[in-house]
């Protein structure tokens, strides 16, 4: 499944197109022709106000590529539409439709849909407001016309795509689960029936090879000779095949694992973004299903957290083989937390390690990233 496009993309191109293509361009051509205008401090004032638009407008557009509706972002947002209605009030342009335009796109991606329509006749007020003196009522009706119409869209648009782009992200993550629940328990059922088989050879076949091993063992105190070494013959071969059974008893079940590494690639190379760095070393190999399940889950847990509340870039898993078990350290690149109260993930991920004998620990700070680190023993003692 293809990543879905980031909302910043149409503030981008919104972006790109009005402001720099169009208002940019105009404003260059417009002080070339008349470079006096610099000398009016009305003037200068207004293209500090058009300037400190596009710095905002920058900050806004890296806020939505996080696919997140960030507090902070609304106060920029609304820091732009204060410079378009200062630049009104001192110097009317004409720009003022385009640029309260790329306010109502950029709301559309941060606030709700009903917000944003509240936002955009606020500002469409304040700014007919500012423009009544000196404009006739049927000049500010179709200025209002033109400058609801043109915001409406900007923002249904970008309400409308935002949302798309957020359910497009969330099915991968959830099509990504559900491939790692598959490869789960593929590997639970392959386990399984290896374990069958075993129990079956060594119930069936070892039983039955001991009893017999027992009667010829009376056989062959009672049996002289050519019929003794015959009976001997078939002690020997008992012996054997006896031996066969249980090393390949032995073998089956020595052969059950659950490959958590190539489950893990498979699950993290559906995932966009955050990008996920996983280390995992050859020589980690966790026989028992139990702790491969949990230390998964684990894994997926961190995951899924990261995409939904971390608006990190990337991911990293290390794991690591300790004297007494197994170490994952994950951390990411996100805006972090200044206080850390553990939901249903953390306390789920905490109760699943305390089954087996491990212990959760995780640490935050604002733009620090999230930290977890999880202990498992692979054995039966206690972390």
């Amino acid at each position: 499944m293809a990543a879905p496009a980031s909302p910043s993309h149409y503030i981008r191109i919104l972006t790109w197109s009005c402001y720099w293509g169009l208002i940019g361009v105009s404003t260059g051509v417009d002080l070339w022709r008349n470079p006096e205008q610099l000398a009016e401090p009305r003037y200068l004032i207004w293209l500090a106000g058009l300037i400190a638009f596009g710095v905002a407008s920058t900050l806004v557009c890296r806020a939505c590529m996080n696919h997140e509706r960030i507090p902070w972002a609304v106060a920029v947002t609304g820091f732009q539409a204060a410079c378009v209605l200062l630049m009104a009030g001192i110097w009317p342009s004409g720009y003022e439709v385009g640029l309260l335009s790329i306010v109502a796109a950029q709301i559309g991606f941060i606030v709700s849909l009903r917000a944003g329509f509240a936002w955009v006749v606020v500002q469409t007020a304040i700014y007919l407001a500012i423009r009544a003196a000196g404009t006739s009522l049927e000049g500010l009706l179709w200025t209002s016309l033109g400058l609801v119409a043109f915001q409406a869209l900007a923002l249904s648009t970008a309400h409308f795509w935002a949302s798309e782009s957020r359910a497009k992200r969330d099915l991968i993550r959830t099509n990504a689960e559900l491939r790692l629940s598959q490869e789960l328990l593929a590997s639970t059922s392959r386990l399984a029936e290896r374990q069958r088989i075993s129990r079956e050879l060594h119930d069936l076949l070892g039983h039955h090879l001991t009893a017999i091993g027992l009667n010829l063992e009376v056989a062959s105190h009672l049996a002289e000779g050519e019929v003794a070494e015959h009976v001997r013959k078939a002690r020997e071969l008992n012996h054997q095949l006896l031996g066969d059974v249980r090393e390949a008893v032995s073998t089956i079940r020595g052969d059950v694992t659950i490959d958590v590494r190539k489950i893990l690639d498979g699950f993290a190379g559906n995932i966009q973004s955050p990008h996920i760095h996983i280390a995992f070393p050859q020589e980690l190999d966790i026989s028992d299903p139990i702790r491969a399940h949990t230390l998964l889950r684990c894994a997926q847990e961190i995951i899924t957290n990261a995409i939904r509340h971390a608006a990190a870039s990337n991911l990293w898993l290390d794991f690591a083989r300790t004297e007494d078990g197994v170490v994952l350290k994950a951390r990411d690149d996100g805006r972090g937390v200044r206080d850390v109260r553990p939901g249903t993930g953390l306390t789920g991920m905490r109760e699943r390690l305390e089954q087996v004998g491990g212990r959760l620990d995780f640490w935050s700070a604002p733009h620090e990233g999230f930290r977890i680190e999880a202990r498992m023993p692979l054995e039966g003692a206690v972390i």
